[in-house]
């Protein structure tokens, strides 16, 4: 049987069928921390759990809330293992500070502030593989362009932002005649700030942008004012 070089985990033996996040973002240690829960399916027996990771301080495990022995090992791959997808629980929760704005891969359900602390929740039913999940936490501000379709960026720039991708939901519908029905419900852009000058990603119902496609307009405006 082949074996994926790029994961050290056991996929073949127990797969991850949901997960559910606590997480909350704290620029002050520049981490973030919580917890996350898995429900798990046994493809045959097993007597351990094999996932991957890196760079993360695991404080517990436990499991039907036993605590259970675990080892951190270095070096361990990073697997994007495409085949292994799984919805994120409705009700997942991302705690940010203040009055900063927190996106992510999936849909958001509602926010509530706590002092200086703003809960997002938020709710993925459509299976993704793990390497898809984002969270984009800042200072940024909302631009409608339809009403499945938000373009973020930072205040300076959201309205250049909108001007260059207000045609989004044309595209959209466009390619709906093509492949059909779109799944996510929302297709949001979130533009990056200047110190991501190149490359982007599509994650689920939010799409990361480049800036450097912003420059030209930016130029425009700086030949007008001069």
């Amino acid at each position: 049987m082949y074996r994926d070089p790029t994961t050290s985990s056991n996929y073949d033996e127990i797969t991850v069928t949901h997960y559910f996040l606590e997480w909350t973002v704290c620029f002050l240690q520049k981490n973030i921390y919580g917890c996350i829960e898995m429900t798990l399916k046994a493809l045959k027996d097993v007597d351990k759990i094999v996932l991957d990771g890196d760079k993360l301080a695991i404080s517990s495990v436990n499991l039907n809330g036993q605590d259970l022995e675990f080892t951190v090992e270095p070096g361990t791959p990073i697997g994007d293992k495409i085949i292994i997808k799984s919805p994120i629980s409705e009700g997942q929760e991302v705690a940010v500070p203040g009055d900063l704005v927190c996106l992510m891969s999936a849909i958001c359900k509602g926010k509530k502030k706590s002092g200086d602390t703003t809960t997002y929740t938020f709710d993925q039913p459509v299976a993704i593989p793990s390497y898809l999940l984002a969270i984009v936490v800042g200072h940024i501000e909302r631009r409608e362009i339809s009403p499945r379709c938000d373009v973020w960026c930072e205040p300076s720039l959201v309205d250049a932002a909108k001007w260059e991708f207000e045609s989004t939901e044309k595209i959209l519908q466009t390619a709906e005649k093509i492949a059909g029905p779109y799944r996510w419900g929302r297709y949001d852009l979130v533009v990056l700030p200047p110190t991501f000058p190149f490359g982007g990603m599509e994650n689920p119902c939010l799409t990361f942008i480049t800036p450097t496609l912003l420059v030209w307009f930016l130029c425009l405006l700086i030949d007008l004012y001069l």
